[in-house]
């Protein structure tokens, strides 16, 4: 006869085969939930939020991903040739994710790991930094180390950089200075939650 299991670890036992139970209920639930739905997004396209919370009396993080049906014309999967995305690496992918959503009326496609989210003609791309990788062996990922020197930065272009001015303000965005008049073009500046400088300009020469 074996060793009496103590209550606790026998608890413990249970309370994880019913989890791993549950989870893959919740994933054969979520396929065939696709499948329902593949004349709005193609299977080969889905994508699913993720949310993490703490599970009571068990530590650590638990993903519950829960499906998304994405118009395929919202998703930056192109059918042929390419298109361009943007992606900045910030500390805390909620924070920024609700600063962006604000302020530019983003469309988000995925709420994290990463953050995808539709903005005006492109998208943005929000993730955690981190070291190398097999396809990057040299390279690490970090947010601005410093907010006052930059090598890039988002450029945005305006119909009406006065009004934008005073909606983002209110928003609470904080400009580096009033929007500033250069000639051919009247632009100013904010940064976000990580330091990443954003342009936002508007075009003054005549069109032809």
């Amino acid at each position: 006869m074996g060793w009496p299991i103590p209550m606790s670890a026998a608890s413990d036992s249970e309370a994880t085969i019913s989890h791993r139970l549950t989870v893959r209920l919740c994933g054969l639930m979520a396929f065939c939930y696709l499948l329902a739905r593949k004349h709005v997004l193609h299977f080969t396209a889905c994508q699913r939020a993720v949310s993490c919370r703490k599970r009571r009396g068990h530590g650590g993080r638990i993903k519950e991903e829960i499906p998304m049906a994405i118009n395929p014309d919202d998703f930056p999967a192109p059918k042929d040739g390419f298109i361009l995305t943007h992606f900045l690496v910030v500390s805390d992918q909620d924070r920024s994710r609700e600063f962006y959503k604000k302020l530019f009326n983003g469309k988000v496609l995925i709420e994290r790991d990463p953050v995808i989210m539709k903005v005006a003609n492109s998208w943005l791309i929000l993730n955690s930094g981190g070291g190398p990788t097999d396809d990057k062996p040299t390279v690490t990922l970090t947010t601005p180390p410093d907010r006052n020197r930059t090598s890039a930065f988002l450029n945005v272009r305006v119909a009406d950089i006065a009004q934008i001015y005073r909606e983002w303000s209110a928003k609470g965005a904080h400009f580096l200075t009033e929007p500033k008049d250069h000639g051919r073009e009247i632009r100013a500046y904010i940064q976000d939650p990580d330091g990443h400088l954003i342009e936002i300009g508007q075009a003054t020469m005549a069109r032809g």
